[in-house]
Formats: structure tokens, sequence, C-alpha cells
């Protein structure tokens, strides 16, 4: 048993830090895309369809639930990425 709580132990460090490298790279990637607009719209897209897959499998509510968690950081580097960009000058050439 003790050993059981090491590897559910192990499992659950790595995959803590496995979901703390994942936003801090696509926070990266949010924040410095061209093009915020885009980019938002297509993140959409991507999320409804997983949304859909995850909905349509067997699993536990509470992964749904982590999936919603994480859309929502997501979301926050999205809205403040756009925000962002409306910001910027917009230079005439």
């Amino acid at each position: 048993m003790e050993d059981e709580n090491a590897k559910l132990d192990q499992l659950r460090n790595f995959s803590i830090g496995i979901q703390a490298a994942m936003f801090a790279a696509f926070g990266a990637l949010i924040r410095t895309h061209p093009n915020p607009a885009a980019l938002s719209q297509m993140m959409e897209t991507y999320r409804q369809r997983e949304q859909t897959h995850l909905e349509n499998k067997a699993l536990p509510e509470h992964v749904l639930d982590c999936f919603h968690q994480a859309w929502a950081r997501f979301d926050i580097e999205i809205q403040q990425a756009l925000k962002d960009d409306q910001q910027q000058p917009q230079f005439q050439g």
C-alpha cells in the first residue's frame, strides 16, 4: 500500500509539473502571437471540438471540470493578448 501511495504521489507531482510547464508555454505563445483575434477564434473552435470529444467519452465528470479550469487559464491569456493588441498604436503607411 505504501508503494502504491508513493507511485500516486509521484504521478500527481509529475502531472502538476507538466501542467505548470504547459500553462507557461501556452501563455508565452498566446501573448506573442501576431494575430490575437485569429488565435482566439481558432482556439475557441478547438475548445468546442475537444469539449465535445470529452463529453462523448465515458469519463468521470471531474475530467470535464478540469478541462474547463485549464481552459479558463488559457482564456485569461487570450483576453489579455486581445486587450494589449487593441492598445497598440495603429500605424498608417
